[in-house]
């Protein structure tokens, strides 16, 4: 049969009607909240009878009416209720969307059920259904396969059993056996409702389980009874203590049972030297044993147990942690209310309460005022529990949750709540306009509305989203005032009120701006607090006005007084005299009947001058402050006006130790790359008066003080600010420590300068200029100063010029100093040579074939971070490279790479050509004898063994593969053959090639 289907729109639960805007929220303007989509209701197997009329099956559990289906739109979880109008309910959970249901028939042939569908939203739906009895074809049924009792030889026993899984459908099916406690077997269940399970069997008799459960909650058991048959070969099973239990008693019971089809007479156990027989069970082949009080000692215990027989002897190891530590006793449980929570306001006819209940130990008991709660198991191990309650059964709205563990731990959780069903009253005072679809012209922005709002648990108010401020009147009473800014054309005003309990009261108000006269004010500020001298003061009024109609005039109103204001332009400005207090500046445009055609209004507040007592509002540097320049002039603003010529400022000044010779005003911006060579001199000030100048703004309310001379770096200063006499202000500040300087130079090999080369240093960057000079921390801030300690100088990155190559070098910098780096030379990259690409996983020649590497099973990693790049390789003599290495091992000669900075990882077989000294090889010792190979390592920056290789003619050749940091130098070193046997303990694999330096000198 085809499955109708029904279209149901969303609304909320306990909103009311909406016609006073305390409904759903919806309206107009309401917040500009996306309307929930609409909940898709289809029902499974009923046949429509007639309108709004269903035939349902009966279970075959009763007479149960079965409705499932599935539910689209709705929002997180859904809860399922249904009711009938004879008084019979019912509930459900939706698993991925689908539900399914058993209703109680009635005594009549027809019921009117209402399903109500509520999701996470709180979004309730209500589908009515009349539903006429009718008779499952097929009723829910499980039967086991074969005999009961039946005997086997087999370790594994294969349970079978047909399953109908009736109208709703199978949800799982477990099998368990009392000889596997707390074990819970599953199996496979095929489409024609055959299920088999493969059993575990132990010696004697098994009573094997089968648990049916449907999606509608109901359950269907049957078991089997399988006896395994005994051998005569003992089979020992120990039931406690389990192995590898952790025990906090000195000693534990060790027992356990035997399987056999010998006589318990030719039976004998021994435990720790200690021996008995076993009992018999009353069951054949099936025996007990027991062994109390048997010690242990702290740590791991080895407990071995052994069975002997004239069949066989048969033995078990069991291991036992013992602690002696005192058990602490495990925490009582934790209740956590989800929802509704203590003290919250609820809507409606009924309320779901959902808690959490956390537990060490297993709970005996989970109450709400003494009735016991249904709880399930969720993630992280704690139960949720739930239960609709009925809020006009709330009374006093007290409730009580308890929880009690296994050791009879006590936990309660009290909650209260209050019924509130109803919204928010809502009215508007002045202006009279008329709620929507009404459109209300007006002629005056802002727009005040006042009004009224009465609620016993208001929570808030907002005009177009914005909050609204609420003064209370009693009663459960609030006044509001609130300006509305309206634009030309049609605006609308909302006002929203809500309450704790969710209700909500929308008041929307169409206003069409329709003055012929608008105005745009100049001053005063809206709300501007001014402080005048004596009991009233002077306010410039000024706005600029749009075009306004012949015949018309222009008025300025404010308390008593009314000025008509002059002048044909689009500007005007007028003085008012104006009391202390708040007052209400309205500019008004009447035509030539004195109709208002366009108004506008502004607040102001007017204090008295000498009722404000004089204090200093903020300063620059502020009280604390730190790493201030030098140089820095100090300003200061005031509440009121001020005479300047009252006003003074005094500085102290405390400093000991070096500073730079800096003249007045100067800071460490003045300083540039030409003061290199300036010299610290010591300076020592305790709170050394600082003389200075005042000024201050023509308002009086800002002055500024400027230092005669620059203060010292890392000097406490005291501020001290006085007002006629009397102390505004006392203060401190710190001046910035002493910067920071790196400088040098760079030269080419012929000793000359360098210009255009980066240099890197602390993640900043620097071109050398034409004197080849680079220097750092010259106009740095003190927030931006050098990191002190070890950095490291980047010349040349990236080979960024290719007249050159590049230069890693390390320096030690001083805070608050200036470092000076000796020149650094430059190597010169020779044009005519050109740059060899060059990957990892394969061998390449270089520099005509003079250096070949196999690369086979290396990885280069290039400045840039890429595999592969050009590299550029040429022969030097030690004395062109800036970087040292161990006298006993400095090499003859090295191969130079550019980029420098290329790493290696992997191991690389190395093949070097001998260069000619003294006009031939005579130097060069035997065949075949080894050498020490040479390379560079990134991190420390020095030339350092990386192995060890032998000749081969006039080559050097790695009869395996060595590590080398990088390929920035590679080269050779001899040495007397005295020394050939500890070169060859590394050829070997014997000695380490870190360790030759130091066997090396110790030969020596």
């Amino acid at each position: 049969m085809v499955a109708p289907v029904v279209v149901v729109g969303s609304s909320r639960g306990g909103g009311g009607s909406g016609d006073d805007g305390g409904g759903d929220g919806g309206g107009d303007g309401g917040g500009g909240e996306t309307p929930p989509s609409a909940l898709v209701v289809s029902l499974n197997d009923l046949q429509a009878v007639g309108e709004g009329r269903y035939a349902a099956e009966l279970s075959g559990q009763g007479d149960r009416l079965l409705v499932s289906g599935v539910l689209s739109g709705g929002s997180g979880a859904v809860q399922l209720a249904a009711s009938s109008t004879a008084g019979a309910v019912a509930a459900a959970q939706l698993s991925r969307g689908e539900f399914a249901l058993l209703l109680p028939a009635e005594e009549t042939e027809q019921s009117l059920w209402t399903l109500s569908f509520t999701d996470s939203d709180g979004r309730v739906t209500p589908v009515a259904l009349t539903l006429q009895l009718a008779h499952a074809a097929q009723p829910f049924a499980v039967a086991v396969r074969g005999e009961d009792g039946v005997e086997t030889a087999y370790a594994v026993y294969t349970l079978s059993a047909t399953i109908s899984a009736g109208p709703t459908g199978i949800a799982a099916v477990e099998v368990t056996s009392d000889r596997y406690p707390g074990v819970t077997l599953s199996g496979t269940l095929d489409q024609n409702g055959l299920f088999t399970a493969e059993v575990p069997l132990r010696p004697g008799l098994n009573t094997l389980t089968l648990q049916v459960h449907d999606l509608a909650g109901g359950t269907l058991s049957a078991s089997r009874q399988v006896f395994r048959e005994v051998g005569l070969e003992p089979t020992l099973v120990v039931t406690a203590p389990e192995s590898g239990a952790l025990q906090h008693q000195a000693s534990v019971s060790v027992a356990g049972v035997i399987y056999t089809r010998q006589a318990a007479e030719a039976l004998t156990l021994e435990l720790g030297g200690r021996r008995q027989q076993p009992s018999s069970s009353g069951s054949t082949g099936v025996y007990t044993f027991r062994f109390d009080n048997v010690p242990l000692v702290p740590g791991s215990n080895a407990l071995t147990l052994t069975v002997y027989s004239p069949v066989a002897n048969v033995t078990k190891t069991l291991t036992i942690e013992y602690s002696n530590t005192p058990v602490a006793t495990p925490a009582a449980p934790q209740i956590t209310l989800l929802a509704p929570l203590d003290g919250s306001v609820v809507q409606g006819a009924e309320v779901t309460l959902r808690a959490r209940v956390s537990s060490a130990l297993a709970l005996t008991e989970v109450t709400l005022d003494g009735v016991p709660l249904t709880w399930r198991e969720v993630e992280g191990g704690s139960l949720l529990v739930e239960r609709t309650l009925g809020l006009a059964e709330l009374g006093e709205g007290h409730l009580t949750l308890r929880a009690v563990d296994t050791l009879g731990q006590v936990t309660t959780q009290r909650l209260s709540l209050m019924l509130d069903n109803l919204a928010p009253q809502l009215s508007l005072d002045a202006p009279s306009l008329n709620p929507a679809p009404a459109l209300n012209a007006v002629v005056e922005s802002p727009l005040l509305l006042s009004g009224t709002v009465s609620d016993a648990h208001l929570m808030g108010l907002t005009l177009n989203g914005q909050a609204v401020g609420l003064v209370p009147e009693g009663n459960e009473r609030y006044h509001f005032e609130v300006l509305a800014h309206l634009g030309s054309g049609v605006s609308q005003l909302t006002l929203l009120a809500w309450d704790r309990a969710g209700h909500r009261t929308q008041l929307d108000y169409p206003v069409q701006m329709s003055a012929a006269v608008t105005f745009d004010w100049i001053a005063p500020a809206d709300g501007a607090v001014r402080l005048v001298a004596g009991g009233s003061g002077s306010v410039a009024v000024s706005s600029q006005v749009s075009e306004r109609p012949l015949g018309s005039r222009l008025r300025l109103r404010a308390g008593d007084q009314a000025v008509e204001l002059q002048g044909l332009g689009s500007t005007v400005s007028t003085t008012l005299s104006l009391p202390l207090g708040e007052q209400t500046l309205v500019l008004e445009a009447l035509d030539a009947d004195g109709q208002i055609i366009g108004r506008s209004q502004r607040t102001i507040t007017l204090v008295d001058a000498d009722s404000v007592a004089l204090r200093l509002s903020a300063s620059e540097p502020v009280s604390g402050a730190s790493g201030v320049e030098p140089n820095t002039p100090l300003q200061f603003s005031f509440n009121r006006p001020i005479d300047p010529q009252q006003l003074s400022v005094q500085l102290y000044e405390t400093v000991h130790g070096y500073q730079y010779p800096l003249s007045a005003g100067e800071g460490a911006e003045a300083l540039s790359l030409g003061d290199t060579l300036m010299q610290l001199e010591e300076v020592h000030r305790e709170r050394e008066p600082v003389a200075g100048s005042l000024a201050t703004l023509p308002d009086g309310l800002v002055a500024a003080f400027y230092p005669a001379r620059v203060l010292a770096y890392g000097a406490t200063v005291a501020v001290e600010v006085r007002y006629a006499g009397t102390r505004l202000a006392h203060f401190d500040y710190q001046v910035r420590a002493l910067p920071t300087f790196v400088v040098g130079g760079l030269l080419n090999p012929a000793a000359s300068p360098v210009a255009g080369i980066q240099v890197n240093l602390d993640g900043r960057s620097y071109t050398s200029d034409a004197q080849g000079r680079f220097a750092f921390g010259f106009g740095d801030s003190a927030s931006a100063a050098l990191s002190a300690g070890r950095q490291r100088l980047v010349i040349n990155p990236d080979l960024a010029d290719r007249r050159y190559g590049s230069l890693v070098w390390d320096l030690v910098v001083e805070e608050g100093r200036m470092n000076r780096i000796p020149p650094l030379f430059l190597p010169l990259i020779n044009a005519g040579k050109a740059f060899t690409p060059i990957t990892g996983g394969a061998s390449v020649a270089l520099l005509d074939d003079e250096v070949r590497l196999d690369l086979s099973a290396a990885r280069l990693t290039f400045p840039n971070g890429r595999g592969q790049g050009d590299l550029y390789l040429e022969r030097l003599p030690l004395r062109q490279v800036p970087y040292s290495s161990d006298a006993l091992l400095a090499p003859l000669f090295v191969y130079a790479a550019q980029p420098q900075a290329v790493t290696v990882d992997g191991a690389v077989g190395v093949d070097l050509q001998m260069p000619r000294l003294y006009g031939g090889y005579a130097y060069l010792p035997a065949d075949g004898s080894p050498v020490v190979l040479i390379g560079f390592d990134l991190e420390s920056l020095r030339l350092v063994p990386v192995g060890v290789a032998t000749l081969d003619g006039q080559r050097v050749v790695t009869p395996r593969p060595v590590s080398l940091p990088s390929l920035a130098y590679l080269g050779v070193t001899l040495v007397d053959s005295r020394l050939y046997p500890l070169l060859q303990q590394v050829l070997d694999g014997t000695l380490p090639i870190e360790q030759l330096t130091a066997e090396l000198a110790a030969a020596l």
